[in-house]
């Protein structure tokens, strides 16, 4: 080549280094180590041009290459060294962290609201104290930690996650066993005054059960802390310590790993919901799951990912600094990274760092179509967040399922079709081969499309008949608007009735608040279910001499026929959601500094739960609590929502997906509109005329015609 014969022409060879170069290569290391300029990359690799350090060599003197804590390195552990031994430990902390927060929590929503009296507003900030948790940290830990011993950064978070997950569990083990409603001779329609409503007692009513609320935020807490590091640090070094090739490979099995494990949560969580919370009286319960006073096992899981997390953290805490070749890879990275970096520290020193980090992350801002993009994700987790946290509640009041078989048809739809559109978007970015603009335009054309599916929410299932809620006592054709409801009529006047939730199921299909409000007098426990006869409110059986009609402890089954077209349009809905996902990553890493990659994920996380998964839970439960017509009141002045406006519900659901989805489509067209690639003026400057060629052509025929250009000059 026309370089290499320059070289020589001029008395120097390749191979070779003059004792004056050597020494001028010397000087400019000790110039970058007294200013502080150049960075450790920088000055490792000019030592090693000049024969200082040996490329051979991976012992730093603040870091062992060899496995094991402190002192103690056994060789019985080395053969975990690696990459593949470091993504095996890795993996399993990410499936304790995703089955608990993606999975668990979720799940086990509407049976805290029950079992804690929490309304829906309360129980969505559960699952967004985590995300408020973890964007306080993500830009330190991303920032700082980039040079930090990256696995003791991973192993305590480990530890804290694990220490959260064990705090989630704690009200369980702090209150008495759960009692639900019973409908005893007492909570029959017996004679009037014989009997009294209970009455709020000094200290309150179920020992004010509300006040766990904070447990769960602290648990939570705790949960954002201890994984904030773990997608941003995990992967990086994954990345540092692998050639590209392989690199690929290592996180995409870390990322199945993650998106696979809410199945975890959704379906085990599912299952431990069908056992009864309190394990030591189990077999002394006499209701089912399919009753509305169910209380699952709810609190076990987290027991299982807390085990796991501290499992991991010792292993975690192991893996040195650098993997054994580690320096070798960061070297060849460097030497061929491309140049032209328009960011640039001002020194390596923590101080430098510090001042650093307001002018890195405002380099990032001002770049219009990441912040677009940033936006766009932030309304995609709005919608992910609120469906996660509430869906199943959804499916539990559409279709009238058990708070069990909701979650488990939430696990079935929801994981497939995640793991789906990952895999999908990102398979179709390289087999097209797309740059920033053909991504992009595939994103809005995804967003578009299920935009326009959403609209099978507006069909939702009718109410299920509710005596004096849905429908009149007496006149079940004529529907009662929400809000308007009233459990008193003439058949149940000269009863006594609590308030406490029990419902019970007709002979005439309809539901009512309790066997006192059918006005039965009579109840059979003897069977497996209770039987209540002589209902004042139930019209008698044709052909029966009882004056009353008969009923069973707990709800009326109620079928939808939408059920099966309602789960196949929110798969598809899902599946183009999360195609997006690996799109949306590659477009930011397309439109920053190559030095501010990881500073701008760090930002990409912050936004999306500041914009998406800490309002979103919050915002759409208060929307939610808009469509309960039942409410119980507690002692402690809280409220219990026992039935939902399918309705309203179902409106209030497709308002916030599509507003969400309007603004997400709206800011990736307008990182497609204010995108403007290198000009090619620029790029003369730069580059030279080799190089000039339109900005969105595909990288391979990029680096072809930049490599002939070479060639020829």
């Amino acid at each position: 080549m026309a370089t290499m014969e320059g070289l020589e022409n001029n008395g120097y060879h390749v191979n070779e280094l003059k004792t004056e170069d050597v020494k001028e290569v010397t000087n400019d290391i000790n110039l970058q180590e007294r200013t502080g300029e150049g960075g450790d990359f920088s000055s490792t690799e000019s030592k090693m041009a000049a024969g200082v350090v040996n490329e051979n060599d991976d012992n730093d003197d603040d870091d062992n290459p060899d496995c094991g804590w402190f002192n103690i390195r056994p060789k019985l552990i080395q053969c975990f060294n690696g990459p593949a031994g470091y993504i095996f430990i890795i993996s399993l902390f990410s499936i304790a962290q995703s089955t608990t927060v993606n999975g668990l929590v979720y799940v086990v929503t509407t049976t805290l609201e029950k079992r804690f009296n929490l309304k829906s507003a309360r129980s969505g900030s559960i699952s967004s104290m985590y995300d408020l948790a973890t964007l306080s940290v993500i830009i330190f830990v991303t920032y700082f930690g980039e040079r930090a011993h990256k696995p003791i950064w991973l192993g305590i978070g480990a530890l804290i996650f694990s220490s959260g997950s064990f705090f989630f569990t704690l009200p369980h083990f702090l209150t008495e066993n759960y009692e639900y409603g019973t409908a005893s001779n007492e909570e029959v329609c017996i004679a009037p005054n014989t009997t009294s409503a209970p009455e709020c007692s000094a200290e309150g009513d179920d020992e004010n059960l509300s006040r766990y609320y904070f447990f769960f935020l602290a648990a939570q807490l705790l949960h954002g802390l201890g994984a904030a590091p773990l997608y941003t640090l995990g992967q990086a070094y994954v990345y540092d310590n692998c050639k590209a090739r392989y690199a690929a490979v290592y996180i995409a099995i870390f990322q199945v790993a993650g998106n696979f494990a809410p199945a975890i949560g959704y379906i085990g969580g599912g299952l431990l919901l069908t056992t009864w919370t309190d394990m030591k009286v189990r077999d002394e319960i006499e209701i089912d799951p399919s009753n509305p006073l169910w209380v699952g096992n709810w609190w076990l899981g987290f027991m299982f990912t807390g085990g796991l997390a501290l499992l991991t953290s010792v292993p975690l805490m192991a893996f040195p600094k650098r993997l054994p070749g580690a320096k070798k890879i960061e070297l060849d990275r460097k030497k061929t990274a491309q140049k032209g970096s328009k960011f640039r520290p001002s020194g390596t020193s923590f101080v430098n760092k510090i001042g650093d980090l307001p002018r890195a992350v405002f380099n990032i801002l001002k770049n219009i179509p990441c912040l677009c993009i940033y936006v766009g994700i932030g309304a995609e987790f709005f919608i992910v967040s609120s469906i996660s946290v509430f869906g199943p509640k959804f499916i539990e009041a559409q279709f009238g399922l058990s708070a069990g078989e909701a979650a488990i048809f939430a696990g079935v739809v929801v994981i497939p079709s995640a793991l789906g559109g990952v895999l999908l978007g990102g398979f179709l970015v390289k087999w097209f081969n797309w740059a920033f603009r053909g991504t992009i335009r595939f994103v809005v054309s995804a967003l578009v499309l299920s935009w326009l599916m959403m609209l099978i929410l507006l069909v939702n299932c009718p109410n299920i008949a509710f005596a004096g809620v849905t429908v009149q006592y007496g006149n079940p054709s004529q529907v009662i608007p929400i809000g308007d409801f009233n459990l008193s009529a003439s058949c149940n006047i000269n009863c006594d009735c609590g308030t406490d939730y029990d419902p019970i199921c007709g002979t005439d299909d309809i539901m009512y608040y309790t066997a006192c409000h059918a006005g039965c007098n009579v109840v059979d426990d003897t069977g497996d279910q209770k039987v209540y006869t002589n209902c004042g409110c139930i019209p008698p059986v044709s052909g029966s001499s009882d004056p009353g009609g008969s009923a069973v402890q707990g709800k009326c089954e109620h079928g939808c026929q939408y059920q099966s077209v309602f789960f196949a349009f929110i798969f598809f809905i899902l599946l183009l959601t999360f195609v997006i996902v690996a799109p949306s990553v590659t477009s930011i890493l397309s439109v920053v500094d190559e030095n501010q990659r990881s500073l701008s994920l760090g930002l990409q996380s912050l936004f999306y739960r500041l914009l998406g998964t800490v309002p979103g839970p919050i915002i759409f439960g208060k929307l939610i609590d808009n469509a309960c017509m039942i409410w119980e009141y507690e002692c402690d002045g809280q409220q219990t929502c026992w039935l939902y406006d399918n309705g309203q519900f179902a409106r209030s659901l497709f308002l916030v997906l599509f507003i969400g989805r309007a603004v997400s489509i709206s800011t990736f067209c307008g990182s497609l509109f204010f995108y403007k690639p290198i000009s090619e003026a620029e790029s003369v400057d730069e580059k030279g005329p080799a190089a000039v060629i339109a900005t969105d052509t595909p990288e391979v025929t990029k680096q072809e015609t930049m490599e002939k250009g070479t060639q020829t000059a």
